[in-house]
This record gives structure tokens, sequence and C-alpha cells, in this order.
């Protein structure tokens, strides 16, 4: 999928007009380079649930937990059928959604198949700036969308998700969507599994549009947005950690997952092994939801790969294939490439940003934690299946 939006641009979005609508100001984007025929609208979205999540009387997670703004960058451009919420994974960001050669081309596709785009940036967030949602062993199901639960010591992760629905409402509404808009979400690692929260957290118990404050005991839970389906990219879904949950009001939480979830996952993740992740399919499958699970394998590597990679031309990536499958330390007999292929000599001595292309090149190519291009267009089929 990649071959078809491999159009390499320069652009440099300029400072634009502040948005007559004071929660949503258009903010610059450096100059980059982006393989995407088209720009995407950097926003800055202000975070209605800062003020009051941070003077909770629980005091969660200390001072100025939630910060004032959400980076987003938009691509729409009236009448599409649906618009796709995208979450990044640890230590990542929207950007790369925009300048990685095999995560831009989900968004290439989407915006073909005439989808709105939406990429949130973690910027508001108290735990390392992640999508964090956490493990069941410190996480009770049964405090989700709860988040009053004062002095418990997960409160600020229960909290967190409570607070991140409303703003990802927020955005929701500052963008002219409505209730009846259908919505997908998609997510890579903890995105991926932050994504799956959403599609439970945004359809059911949930606040109405403009409701976006946290409160003690949260009111106002009558309205849900029209959420349609999930893609997963190296994760496993929240019913997986409701299920695994002693508590037994995680089991209603359970029963109402209902968003048909597409799994994308690799042969060698080594975060995410194939066995938890294929287990977990089976269990939402289980409730009766719509599930499709496809397996990344490992590539050969072939001379023109590295073409891929945004300022690297098929000169150099004839010349990089050549030195790598010269050294059967970096590439076996068969052509697979191997973990060591990362510190090769010829990967080093690239720029910095052709050597971070490469580098994810090579771990696709492994069927490493890492976003696969491959499967893309099956995650649009599945979106328009769930229209």
């Amino acid at each position: 999928m990649t071959e078809r939006i491999a159009v390499s641009i320069l652009f440099t979005a300029t400072l634009l007009l502040a948005n007559a609508n004071p929660g949503l100001a258009q903010v610059p984007l450096t100059a980059q380079e982006s393989i995407l025929p088209f720009p995407m609208t950097p926003r800055t979205v202000v975070n209605p649930a800062e003020a009051a999540w941070n003077a909770a009387p629980s005091g969660p997670c200390g001072t100025h937990c939630l910060k004032p703004r959400l980076d987003v960058y938009h691509r729409a451009t009236g009448g599409e059928k649906a618009v796709v919420y995208v979450f990044h994974g640890g230590e990542g960001s929207a950007q790369m959604w925009i300048t990685g050669e095999e995560e831009a081309a989900l968004i290439g596709d989407l915006v073909r198949n005439n989808y709105a785009v939406v990429l949130l940036e973690s910027t508001h967030r108290p735990n390392n700036a992640n999508w964090f949602f956490p493990d069941p062993d410190r996480f009770d199901p049964a405090g989700l969308n709860l988040p009053g639960s004062v002095g418990v010591a997960d409160d600020a992760y229960n909290a967190t998700v409570n607070a991140d629905e409303q703003l990802v409402r927020n955005v929701h509404a500052l963008l002219g969507y409505t209730s009846t808009t259908k919505v997908y979400l998609a997510g890579f690692s903890s995105g991926a599994k932050f994504a799956s929260a959403m599609a439970y957290s945004l359809k059911h118990d949930a606040p109405v549009l403009d409701d976006y404050y946290y409160t003690t005991p949260r009111g106002n839970t009558g309205g849900g947005l029209n959420v349609r389906a999930a893609a997963i990219y190296n994760n496993v879904a929240v019913p997986y950690y409701f299920g695994n949950s002693t508590s037994p009001l995680a089991v209603p939480k359970v029963d109402a997952y209902d968003t048909p979830t597409i799994f994308n996952y690799a042969q060698n993740d080594n975060g995410n092994p194939v066995a938890d992740v294929e287990a977990n399919a089976t269990f939402v499958s289980g409730l009766g939801v719509p599930v499709e699970m496809y397996m990344t394998r490992s590539l050969a590597l072939r001379p023109d790969r590295f073409a891929r990679v945004v300022g690297l031309s098929f000169v150099e990536s004839r010349d990089l294939y050549a030195a790598l499958i010269a050294d059967p330390a970096f590439v076996d007999v068969a052509g697979y490439v191997l973990p060591a292929a990362q510190s090769a000599p010829a990967v080093t001595a690239l720029s910095a940003a052709k050597q971070r292309g490469v580098t994810d090149q090579l771990m696709v190519l492994q069927a490493e934690h890492h976003v696969s291009a491959e499967n893309h267009h099956r995650t649009v089929a599945f979106f328009d299946l769930h229209l």
C-alpha cells in the first residue's frame, strides 16, 4: 500500500489565523518532509478538563497532572463518510503518522477512501506523555469512568482515562462533528489499547457532547458517540484486561464491549506475543463481537526496499542492500534480516533521518514491534464493512 502514496513533498505549514472557536486554535508546524501528497492541518486544542481535574480533592497525581493543551493534526475536506481518530504508541508522536513511511500509508489509504483523519498527540498526558492504560494488576475496571475513588493508589490512572475520554469528545465537537458522525478508532502499541478503551468509553456510560469536565462523581452520562469499529496494531483490546480482573463489576463492562475490532499484529513482537494477541481476539470474538486478525510475518530483504524511506534513492537502497547481504551476521542465507543489521556500519553511517527510516524498515522486515503497511488495506476494508 505504501507504493500508492509514496509521493514525496516538502511543505511548510505557516502560522494560520486563529480559529473562531477559542477552544481550537491553529498552530504552525515546522517544515518537514512527508510522504503524504497532502498536508495535515495542525491545531492546538485547549484542554477544558485541566483546571477542574487538577483541582480534584483526591489530588490523584500531584500538581498539574493534566496539561493545558492537546496537539491535533486534522485532514478533512468536507463530506467524508466518517472520521478516524488515531492514537500513537508510547514514546511516539502523532507526527510519526505523517512522516513515517509505514504509518503514513494508513493515513493515505483512509483519506483516499473518503475518511476524515484526526491524529492526536498526547501532549496533555501526566504519565510520560503516553496514552497509558494500566495493566490488570494495577487497574480496577470498576474505576473506569468512576474516577472519584479518593485515596486509592490507582486513582491517577483511572482518572486520566476519564479525562482523556472527555478530551477526545471535546476535539470531536470542536471539529464540527456530532453524535451522529460515524467514528472509527485506530492505534499502535499503547495507543492501540487506548483506542480499544475509547471504543468502550466513548460509546457507553458517556457524557453528552459539551460535557467535558472532570466531576466526582461524574455527572451527565446520557450520551454516546457513534463508534463503528476499532483497529488495533500490536497490542490487545481492553476486554482482555476486563476479563482478567477479579472484580465483579468488570463483568458488565466486558459484556458491554460490542465494537467490531481488527487485530494487526506481528510474528516477532517481543512485547505482544502472538499467543496473547490471538487469545485476546478469541476472547473478544466470544463476546459476539465481529473480529478480524492479520499477522505480519517476517519478509525477505529486497534490493529496493529502502527506497521507501523518504530521501533515500533507489541507488542508495541497492547499495545498502548489497552491504547488508554481504555479511551473514546481518542477513541470513534465505535473505531474512537479523537483529544485528540495525547496527551495521552501512546503516549507522547514514544521516539521522535516513537511519531512522532504515531502522524502521528493518523492524518491519523482522516482524518486530512496529506499524506495518502490509495490512492497512484490510483495516480500511474492515472499516468500510462496518459503516
